[in-house]
């Protein structure tokens, strides 16, 4: 982000201070009282482009459980969560939580043909950031995720077909999952359930599409199981009838909470009677 454009944000955000507050008093909080010259659609773009900020990835000189591995790092208050992007993939926990009460994480695990096998693990080459969306590069294949209110957006682009597999053979990803929540498939056969320790569901992880160059659908579905190679290790797989499929492939599911949480902009949320600056207290930038 640019100078001037952080400084525009910033007197956006101390505008948006002042009506906030001039409106407390004997107003509706879904209409503040504006300073002259404020036009309420601006006011409206400006709240819109503050709450998208506070979904963007920001650098942390430490993002590991002991707090000493650097790294990219987002909040994302609609689902209560806080993704960690760690060399061996993203680890997610509550969003506020000093000491998580769970976490949860993918590790790439490799990429191959049939319902089982050998899978190539491309090794990889970076990880990187703009705004929501983290990158994790590995040749051919883009493992990416987009935070936002929809919840984390994980997927694929594979510019080439892999090598191996015949043309009757589904494509597969393997994902290592770690952390302290138990998973299977849900009643609908269609996504994973994520459980805590009590039986109560967390995270779902589902959603999954598939296509081709074209924009033609693939047929896709989960699996969830722990016979992989990693001995003691459950493993979320993805499956692509890729036959016939235009070259590069987006593969892309969806991890989102079970949480029920309330926006700040909510109407009666009552969020806005008592205000103080405590400063950055967990390093998000916000």
């Amino acid at each position: 982000m640019c100078a001037l454009h952080k400084a525009l944000l910033a007197g956006a955000l101390l505008i948006v201070s002042i009506a906030l507050l001039t409106g407390v008093a004997g107003a509706d909080m879904d209409a503040p009282t504006l300073p002259t010259g404020v036009s309420g659609d601006w006011f409206s773009e400006v709240q819109q482009s503050i709450a998208a900020m506070e979904y963007q990835a920001t650098w942390s000189d430490g993002i590991g459980p002991s707090g000493a591995v650097p790294g990219w790092q987002a909040p994302n208050r609609a689902h209560g969560l806080r993704t960690r992007f760690t060399e061996a993939g993203p680890r997610v926990a509550p969003r506020t939580d000093p000491e998580p009460m769970w976490t949860w994480g993918l590790e790439f695990a490799g990429i191959g043909w049939g319902e089982a096998g050998p899978a190539e693990v491309p090794a990889l080459e970076s990880i990187s950031a703009e705004e929501n969306r983290v990158v994790y590069k590995r040749g051919a294949l883009t493992e990416w995720y987009v935070n936002d209110p929809r919840g984390l957006e994980q997927g694929f682009t594979l510019k080439a077909r892999p090598a191996g597999g015949s043309d009757t053979d589904v494509l597969r990803i393997d994902l290592a999952v770690h952390g302290t929540l138990q998973g299977g498939m849900a009643p609908d056969g269609s996504s994973v359930e994520l459980l805590g320790a009590d039986g109560v569901g967390i995270l779902h992880y589902g959603k999954l599409l598939a296509t081709d160059a074209s924009g033609r659908e693939l047929p896709a579905w989960l699996a969830c199981d722990s016979t992989g190679e990693i001995p003691g290790t459950d493993f979320i797989r993805i499956f692509v009838d890729a036959t016939d499929a235009e070259y590069p492939l987006t593969i892309d599911p969806l991890a989102t909470s079970a949480a029920w949480t309330a926006e700040s902009n909510q109407a009666n949320a009552q969020f806005g009677f008592s205000v103080a600056a405590a400063g950055d207290v967990n390093g998000d930038g916000f």
